[in-house]
């Protein structure tokens, strides 16, 4: 299951053992108690989780127990690096751009990116004037328009 972190609260039991509470979005709360998961969450990150619950009486008690995937970022307009958009590999291009605001993850993305480079090309292929200088602005065009 995807929650997106809107609060986390440190807590201590009357024993000393450390937890967190965490809020999602969408205002359910969450526990979680492995020491390996405590330092991984950050407020306002997208993650793919796995969750135990428990029901006593009224309160159901949800238990975050294993991180699935790896956080996605959110929205963020961010600079974009100097270097030509040709001149960069595909990978650090992935990783310096953001996630569009209905949040795809990263594999959801490079599909994306994939689809509009390849319709780019057959896109420049079919005009005379074409250059093959022209794919990646184009597939950028391309990219942008689905993920409006």
């Amino acid at each position: 299951m995807k929650i997106v972190i809107k609060e986390i609260e440190p807590k201590e039991t009357d024993e000393g053992r450390a937890y967190l509470r965490i809020e999602d979005t969408k205002g359910v709360w969450y526990s979680v108690w492995k020491e390996d998961l405590l330092e991984r969450f950050q407020k306002d990150l997208t993650y793919d989780v796995e969750v135990t619950e428990k029901v006593e009486g009224k309160k159901t008690y949800r238990n975050i127990t294993k991180i699935n995937a790896a956080e996605v970022k959110p929205a963020i307009k961010t600079t974009p690096p100097a270097a030509e958009p040709h001149e960069a590999s595909v990978a650090e291009a992935v990783a310096a751009e953001p996630v569009a605001p209905w949040g795809p993850d990263r594999i959801e993305l490079v599909i994306i990116r994939q689809s509009s480079l390849k319709a780019a090309v057959q896109f420049v292929s079919s005009k005379p004037e074409g250059s093959s200088k022209d794919i990646l602005t184009i597939a950028e065009a391309f990219e942008k328009w689905v993920l409006r």
